[in-house]
């Protein structure tokens, strides 16, 4: 079974494999099956372009012509006659047969990109700064334009006037490069978003969990979606894929404004669900029974997943309905909303990615 994803955008109708990635106006690379309704892209010109319409398709052995985008030697790129900015979806491992994978021109010149899809900006480097900084880098722009500029003797946070600061590739490394090149929106190039490639390294060494479920495999994850009847977004199933749920070494906590008040609420979490393959078992944080559970007592609409909870027994659900495809939410399981009847449910975060994004470590 194979999921394909039908676009339409700025009018033009796009046929994608669910995991290519496009390019989304601050958020970098995502995955054709979570994007969703407004999504902002960018075209060469960096000019914004809108999805307008989206329809998942299930392929069990039929063959449909669509964009598969492995395309060798490429990773970024343009498709279809709006020019839409995309990544090459092609994952087997190769060698490029030179040091750049991708030349991309425009008004300003060009730029070479790597494999990842960083852009080589040296030529755009500011003349009197024309090394990268070294600097502990955090994802924060702030923190880490701070460092950048102190470490060539300025103040603050501000980069010099027509410059920003640019992360490279190798999470360590800042390049002040001018901002019209830098930035797809003033028609510069557009590029693989450092901040949160760091953020998410980051992310990997302070979530760290114990009792976690059996290894999976990709057809593992197919069953899982089998049996929940839904298709997961690719954040969500990587991680699954690393750690099959569990419970986290450390308190974690996130913030959240609460439907219910209108005002900030926090809450921490206590386990992440597993996915059991055995039908048959009887363990309390297997998902896929809690999910049956949860949906036939009315408690949560049939689009959420409860994907784990915190120490009050509140359920932290994921949203699989197109409109908030992949979003997480807090559901109070003292609260019933009293237009559906299902839980109360308050926005977390607009993706697993982001929701782990923002966890913090508890401090007492």
């Amino acid at each position: 079974m194979q999921l394909i994803v039908h676009l339409t955008i700025n009018g033009e109708n796009i046929i994608s494999t669910y995991d290519h990635p496009y390019y989304v106006k601050d958020k970098g690379f995502v995955s054709a099956e979570s994007l969703w309704i407004g999504a902002e892209l960018i075209d060469k010109n960096g000019n914004t372009l809108y999805v307008e319409q989206i329809y998942r398709e299930k392929l069990d052995d039929q063959f449909k012509t669509v964009y598969n985008f492995k395309v060798d030697g490429l990773h970024t790129y343009f498709v279809g006659n709006n020019s839409v900015l995309v990544h090459n979806a092609n994952y087997a491992n190769r060698k490029p047969k030179q040091g750049v994978i991708k030349e991309i021109k425009n008004k300003d010149g060009s730029t070479t990109y790597s494999k990842e899809g960083y852009p080589d900006f040296k030529p755009y480097a500011h003349p009197d700064y024309p090394n990268p900084v070294k600097i502990n880098m955090t994802g924060n722009n702030a923190s880490d334009f701070s460092q950048a500029n102190n470490a060539i003797g300025l103040s603050g946070s501000k980069p010099p006037k027509g410059y920003t600061w640019h992360r490279m590739e190798d999470g360590k490394s800042m390049l002040l490069v001018r901002r019209d090149v830098h930035d797809c929106m003033l028609g510069g190039f557009a590029h693989t978003g450092g901040a949160s490639i760091v953020k998410n390294k980051l992310l990997r060494n302070i979530m760290k969990l114990y009792d976690s479920g059996k290894k999976l495999t990709k057809d593992s994850l197919e069953r899982f979606e089998k049996m929940l009847g839904k298709f997961l977004p690719s954040d969500y199933k990587d991680f699954m894929m690393k750690d099959n749920g569990g419970t986290p070494e450390e308190d974690l906590a996130f913030s959240f404004i609460d439907v219910t008040t209108n005002s900030t609420n926090n809450s921490d979490i206590r386990e992440l669900f597993v996915f059991y393959e055995d039908e048959d078992n009887d363990n309390f944080d297997d998902i896929v029974r809690i999910y049956n559970s949860m949906v036939n007592e009315n408690l949560i609409p049939p689009f959420f997943l409860p994907i784990g909870d915190d120490s009050g027994g509140n359920p932290i659900c994921m949203n699989l309905s197109e409109n908030e495809y992949g979003s997480v939410w807090f559901c109070d399981h003292e609260l019933e909303n009293k237009d559906t009847g299902f839980l109360a449910s308050s926005k977390i975060a607009d993706s697993f990615t982001g929701f782990l994004s923002a966890l913090y470590k508890l401090s007492f």
